[in-house]
């Protein structure tokens, strides 16, 4: 699975402003870490973190935060949270990159023109 990396900036202090760059996943887990109003998304990058084996990667994301903050941020069973987040990230990416219009118009009305 190919799951994008996006750039974020987060705010320390009044003077203090950060450029952090990880996998959409994690976004949760810097936003309990940082705050989240301190955290701001401003875009996806030209890379992306490709995950081979779930089980690697659950057990990568233990290694770095620790269960104890993977429990906190995606619950008791997080490594289920965890996979059902990446799934989501993965299928969204999958309708923007193969140009799959996911957005529905509210009143049926369609934006394509004839001449």
């Amino acid at each position: 699975m190919k799951v994008p990396i996006i750039e974020t900036e987060y705010v320390k202090d009044q003077f203090s402003k950060y450029c952090k760059i990880f996998p959409a996943h994690e976004l949760p887990l810097y936003q309990f870490k940082f705050g989240e109003g301190n955290i701001h998304v401003k875009g996806k990058s030209d890379t992306y973190h490709d995950i081979d084996d779930m089980q690697d990667e659950i057990q990568r994301l233990i290694e770095f935060y620790g269960k104890e903050t993977l429990t906190s941020v995606f619950g008791a069973n997080f490594a289920d949270t965890i996979e059902f987040s990446i799934n989501q990230v993965v299928s969204k990416e999958k309708n923007v990159d193969g140009v799959k219009n996911t957005r529905k118009s509210k009143d049926g009305v369609s934006t394509e023109t004839r001449i």
